[in-house]
């Protein structure tokens, strides 16, 4: 049974990348003025345990993808605490090219050595 949106304690910011709405994703970031308290408010989890990332790419949004990595630095490697699942399962889930998109930030960070 899904959990509706209350339920689940989500925020503005998760439902702009369950929606696909990147305006409204940059405008939540962008008005956090400080740059670590804006990476704790991206990557926050909901109640159910997943992250705006996790939102967007179950979803199959590779816009809001794109956004939250490449310009905020969400952690691609975040697992949800209640399934354990990181962004890079859930777009397995919901799109095959945002599958490979997350796969390459991924092996990216692999690379430079931050998992």
């Amino acid at each position: 049974v899904k959990q509706s949106d209350e339920e689940q304690e989500i925020s503005p910011l998760h439902l702009s990348c369950q929606n696909g709405n990147v305006q409204i994703l940059e405008l939540i970031l962008s008005s956090i003025n400080n740059g670590s308290e804006r990476l704790v408010y991206a990557n926050k989890p909901c109640k159910a345990g997943h992250n705006a990332l996790h939102f967007a790419s179950l979803y199959g949004h590779i816009e809001c993808v794109t956004t939250l990595i490449e310009k905020y630095d969400v952690d691609v490697n975040f697992r949800a605490p209640t399934d354990g699942k990181t962004a890079f399962y859930a777009s397995v889930e919901g799109n095959s090219k945002l599958f490979y998109k997350i796969n390459y930030f991924h092996d990216l960070f692999l690379c430079r050595g931050f998992v």
